[in-house]
């Protein structure tokens, strides 16, 4: 207001300037621009109420507000970490030793080192099996009497070996090539999908005598099996594949390595695995006593229509607490503090944002669709919805895993398996796949608001003078036509190469072997990151495409995006100050809706219903103000030019 003040008197007194007068259309809109301005000054010189904004919006409301997001935080980052990894690295430790000695272990008596990973074909899968997995699932040297996988982590229940399975269809050959279909057979197997998956059942074998629950000759639903119907596991492998959680399934107890080998030699031996067979999934839960934590594991070993065995390993650490509140310690009682006081004052803002557009609604004649777009559209009210929605979005999550840990949390208790292995503990086999599966949705959300809830502190930073104009460019410039336009146009091209090396390479190289896949190598491919396995395919049009994505992406399209964003942020600059000062000025009146009180909404809402009523005289008085020294401004700059 005092910089609103001296503008305006200077433009009285370039009114008295003789050259002035003498350009008549020039002197009248001089003369308009000072009546506008005598009456600005005389409404800020007489009308106290600018005071009341001052003391409304503070440096020390400011700082309060800022402090109290801080601390908000704080307790929501240190609720994130507590949730994943906790305080220590042990979960992505005792995730890397289950892993490793599953997936990097090769088998000790190979005429050659293949792992886990390396499996190419039913004779690896098996060697694998009897080796690597043997081993490391029930191993010969174990420290203790039950039986730990590398004596700190042990086995929790039986392991679970299951397959999709699919129908066999009639093949559909031309002519000449009858005769080379298997010989004659006219019998084909298609690849996986819900159409074509088997329910009948499948080769009997002699597993009786080892008492188990499922031994693999009937085809169960998920739900028979602890899953939820919608659940579905994608391998993040060449198929890209989603698998149901049903299947034909084998339980093999834990704590008897003899018993274990007997099963796995008689399911080799009675081909099992087959042609059919399209997924084999090896599902385990470890748990170590020392930090308190359990591991799922889900290893699959892939075996599409194309031939071949495409393996692909899963493994999510998870704390004993979420299953088992008996193991609570003070760290994870403190973490469950924190993170009720985190849900209270997340519930706090919701309820100011609340709060603030109902009193704009009741304070103003218009429909309400338009007082919500217009609330949408000022300040940082759409982010604040956003991480809101966001934010509720993740803790209906982590409730739904919250009822699947509690009905694990039964199982486990009525199987004793934290305490001892028992018998039926043994044969019992632990579901915790769907909980892992699960999990990992939810620290994805989780992730996503500690990111959202980070960058709303620059609503906060931009009222800071120092740094204010510099954070208010920087998000004009983002959010600047020009950048938008040419970001549309830098995506079409990008989308189109693409496209090209999806058709052109897609058969035979893995990295463009899908639309998805081809568009993130090419994006590794424009910054200089790339490998030349295409070359092999086409010697000559390989390295024509690569010449042209460099050419066009790199040396031209990010080049020429940089300069655009470079010539949008300095124009932007020029005039930040001044459309930061409009706006903190803005954002200054409108506390006033804000300051309204609980109360006096209460009454509207209670006593009078609802009625919507005229703004206060200090809010109306505001408004105006600001518009017609918006005007004025708009008036100053036409006269200057």
């Amino acid at each position: 207001y005092n910089r609103a003040l001296a503008q305006l008197q200077n433009t009285i007194d370039a009114t008295q300037d003789p050259s002035v007068k003498e350009d008549r259309e020039r002197y009248k809109q001089c003369v308009d621009q000072r009546d506008l301005a005598e009456a600005l000054i005389q409404e800020l010189n007489t009308h106290r109420k600018a005071q009341n904004i001052r003391r409304k919006f503070s440096v020390s409301n400011f700082l309060v507000s800022v402090l109290f997001y801080c601390i908000f935080l704080v307790i929501g980052t240190v609720v994130a970490f507590a949730s994943t990894s906790g305080y220590t690295s042990d979960h992505f430790l005792v995730q890397s030793v289950v892993s490793g000695t599953l997936t990097d272990q090769a088998p000790s008596d190979a005429s050659y080192l293949r792992t886990f990973n390396d499996i190419g074909s039913y004779d690896d899968f098996w060697e694998w099996v009897n080796g690597p997995m043997l081993d490391g699932m029930w191993p010969e040297d174990s420290m203790t009497n039950s039986f730990f996988l590398l004596n700190e982590n042990r086995l929790l229940g039986a392991v679970r070996i299951r397959q999709l399975r699919v129908d066999t269809v009639s093949c559909k050959s031309s002519r000449a090539f009858e005769q080379f279909a298997f010989g004659g057979d006219d019998e084909c197997y298609p690849p996986w999908s819900k159409t074509h998956a088997s329910h009948k059942p499948h080769n009997s074998m002699n597993l009786t005598r080892f008492g188990l629950e499922n031994d693999g000759t009937v085809w169960k639903s998920g739900s028979d099996l602890g899953f939820d119907e919608t659940y579905s596991f994608f391998a993040a492998t060449t198929t890209r594949n989603l698998y149901p959680g049903s299947g034909y399934v084998i339980d093999i107890p834990s704590g008897d390595r003899t018993i274990a080998s007997e099963i796995l030699q008689e399911i080799e031996n009675s081909d099992w695995i087959d042609r059919k067979t399209r997924g084999i999934f090896v599902e385990a839960t470890f748990f170590n006593p020392n930090i308190q934590t359990v591991v799922s594991s889900t290893l699959l070993v892939e075996t599409p229509s194309t031939g071949g065995c495409f393996p692909y390993s899963s493994f999510m650490p998870l704390s004993a607490d979420k299953l088992d509140f008996s193991q609570l310690n003070n760290e994870a009682i403190i973490a469950y503090v924190l993170e009720l006081v985190f849900l209270v004052m997340a519930l706090w803002f919701l309820l100011v944002e609340v709060k603030e557009l109902t009193a704009q609604y009741l304070m103003n004649s218009e429909p309400f669709t338009s007082v919500f777009w217009e609330y949408l559209t000022s300040d940082w009210n759409s982010v604040d919805l956003f991480n809101i929605a966001i934010l509720i979005i993740w803790q209906v999550v982590r409730s739904l895993n919250g009822i699947q840990m509690r009905k694990l949390r039964s199982d486990l208790k009525e199987y004793n398996m934290f305490d001892s292995l028992s018998a039926d503990g043994r044969y019992h086999y632990i579901n915790t796949a769907y909980i892992a599966e699960k999990t990992i949705l939810e620290i994805n959300w989780l992730a996503l608001v500690v990111i959202l809830y980070w960058l709303k502190l620059l609503k906060y930073i931009v009222q800071v003078p120092a740094v204010g104009p510099t954070v208010s460019a920087l998000v004009r410039t983002m959010f600047d036509h020009r950048v938008v336009i040419f970001t549309g146009v830098f995506a079409l091209v990008v989308f189109a190469f693409t496209l090209g090396f999806a058709i052109a390479f897609g058969q035979s190289v893995d990295e463009y072997h899908t639309i998805g896949s081809s568009a993130v190598s090419l994006s590794f491919l424009a910054f200089g990151d790339f490998t030349t396995d295409f070359f092999i395919v086409s010697p000559n049009f390989g390295p024509f495409l690569m010449f042209c994505v460099l050419v066009f992406l790199s040396l031209v399209m990010l080049n020429i995006f940089i300069a655009v964003i470079s010539d949008v942020y300095n124009s932007v600059l020029k005039t930040s100050q001044q459309n930061w000062e409009f706006d903190l000025t803005k954002r200054m009146t409108k506390e006033s809706n804000r300051k309204i009180g609980w109360r006096r909404l209460w009454y509207i809402l209670v006593h009078l219903r609802g009625q919507r009523t005229k703004p206060p005289v200090d809010i109306q008085w505001n408004e105006k103000t600001i518009s017609a020294f918006r005007e004025f401004q708009m008036n100053q700059k036409n006269l200057e030019e």
